[in-house]
This record gives structure tokens, C-alpha cells and sequence, in this order.
């Protein structure tokens, strides 16, 4: 079975590897932005497969909810992270988004490719696993929806300082239009931040469950995923309340994104927590 799904991995990362390929050719080719822009949504749909598929034998296999290794992490947020792009991003004028995003979310696989085989055990009996699966589903699905906001917010800023240097050439003609890249990062983040705050609530519900009724306080992932809901609340505030926008709060969006991976996956590598992950010569 890891002979499977190495096999697997490497077919799916290839696959985000020639869309990485594919999107900065369309590009920067002098051709129409319709002409392939049905390419790089294809493969990159084509590279989930493979490995969507080692996540369900992971834990039919197992015929439990398995603890994470990083292998599972990266690559359960890079299909939420790419499913959430390709749906958001469908009918935009995207080649440049997606030029972006591609080669980021091959490097986050190919980060997790070692552990591919490494196989973990069971999370404790005392969690309603049902509950966590929904709370698993909701974290991932904030975290891609934050990550996208932050790639959106790197075409921001390119589109900016091309307008800004009257640059109108071949990038500026694939991104979006400056408004419509600011008002899908706010709406992004909105509905980001909606399911981190979701998350968060049920990850207290279950560590109460757990048996473990006042870690919760110290817990290094909690504490963590706070930080970053507390970044986001104070985006949202910006943005809501006080009507601001523009380079400031795409700088503040992409911050984001190194707490967003910190909390997801960074904290495990400095810090002991209960939320298990197994990591390359580590033990849950």
C-alpha cells in the first residue's frame, strides 16, 4: 500500500507541477486570456484526484478517523485550498491568480511527500468523531479560504504597482481589475473567518471531551488558531467598520497567511500539542 501511494503522490504533484508550468506560460504568451485558460483548472483537478485518493484509503484502511501526519495536513489543505480557487475563481479573468497559486500549492505537497507512508493511530475513543470530522472539514475549509484570500492579495499588490508604473502589458491584462481583487479578498475573509470562529468553538467542545477540560487554555494550536482569529477579527473590523481598503489591508491579508500555516501545521514542529500530528522521526 505506500508503494500505492507514493505512486499516487507523485502523479498528483506532477500534475500541480505542469499546471505550475502551464499557468506562467499563459502568462506571459501573447495570445487572447480565453485561449487556454481551461488548461490550468483541468490539472489542477486532475492532480486532486490521486490525491483525494490516498486520503480515503488512509482512513478506510484504518477504519477510523487516523490521526494526521503532515502528509495528510499539506495535502488535505492543498485540495480544499485548489476545490475553493477553481470554484471562486471560475468564469474571472484568473490566469494570473492561478499562476500564482499553482506553484504555491505544489510546494506545500511536495513539503508532506516524505510522510506519505507513514501510517498513525486512532484519535482518542472519548471524541465524537463525528463531531470531529465536521470540525476537521470546517478548519480545512477556513484555512484554504484564508490562504486564497492571500494569494488574491499578491495579485493586488502586483496589480497596483502595475497601474501605479503604468505597466499595462501581458500580467496586467490576466488579473483581475483592482476593485474586483479587493472586494473578493474582503468577501473571502468574511466567509474565512465565519468558519475559523465555527472551528474554534467545536476544537473547545472536543478537547472538553477529550477528558482534557482545561488545556484548552494552553494548548499551543488553540492558542494559535486564536491569534490568527484575532488578526482576522481585527481585518474584518478594518474593513466593515472603518471602510478601509486598498495596499494596506492586502499586506495585512498576506500576513495572515503565515499565521494561517503556522497554526495549521508550524506549531507541531516547535510545540507538543493535542491536536496529534505525526511528524518525520516525531510521535504524536
Amino acid at each position: 500500500m505506500p508503494l500505492l501511494e507514493i505512486i499516487l503522490a507523485i502523479a498528483g504533484i506532477g500534475c500541480f507541477g505542469a499546471a505550475s508550468v502551464y499557468s506562467y506560460v499563459c502568462l506571459i504568451r501573447q495570445h487572447p486570456p480565453e485561449q487556454g485558460s481551461r488548461g490550468v483548472p483541468l490539472l489542477l483537478a486532475l492532480g486532486c484526484a490521486p490525491l483525494l485518493a490516498i486520503l480515503v484509503l488512509h482512513g478506510v484502511n484504518a477504519s477510523h478517523i487516523p490521526m494526521f501526519n503532515s502528509f495528510n495536513v499539506l495535502t488535505a489543505y492543498g485540495i480544499c485550498l485548489t476545490f475553493a480557487a477553481i470554484f471562486v475563481l471560475a468564469r474571472r479573468r484568473t490566469q494570473g491568480v492561478l499562476a500564482i497559486l499553482a506553484p504555491y500549492v505544489t510546494i506545500v505537497l511536495i513539503a508532506g511527500l516524505p510522510s506519505v507512508g507513514m501510517r498513525t493511530g486512532p484519535v482518542a475513543q472519548e471524541v465524537p468523531h463525528t463531531v470531529l470530522l465536521v470540525h476537521l472539514l470546517i478548519a480545512f475549509a477556513s484555512y484554504a479560504l484564508f490562504s486564497l484570500a492571500s494569494i488574491i492579495a499578491i495579485a493586488y499588490l502586483i496589480q497596483d504597482r502595475n497601474f501605479k508604473n503604468r505597466n499595462f502589458g501581458v500580467v496586467f491584462e490576466r488579473l483581475p481589475p483592482l476593485e474586483t481583487l479587493d472586494h473578493m479578498m474582503f468577501q473571502l475573509v468574511g466567509i474565512a473567518f465565519l468558519l475559523l470562529t465555527i472551528s474554534l468553538v467545536m476544537g473547545v467542545y472536543l478537547v472538553h471531551q477529550s477528558g482534557n477540560r482545561l488545556a484548552w487554555m494552553t494548548d499551543p494550536k488553540i492558542l494559535s488558531t486564536l491569534a490568527t482569529w484575532i488578526l482576522y477579527a481585527g481585518l474584518v473590523h478594518m474593513r466593515a467598520n472603518a471602510g478601509r481598503h486598498g495596499t494596506r489591508l492586502a499586506a495585512i491579508t498576506l500576513i495572515g497567511l503565515a499565521f494561517v500555516l503556522f497554526s495549521m501545521f508550524g506549531v507541531h514542529l516547535i510545540a507538543h500539542s493535542l491536536h496529534g500530528v505525526v511528524l518525520i522521526g516525531g510521535a504524536p
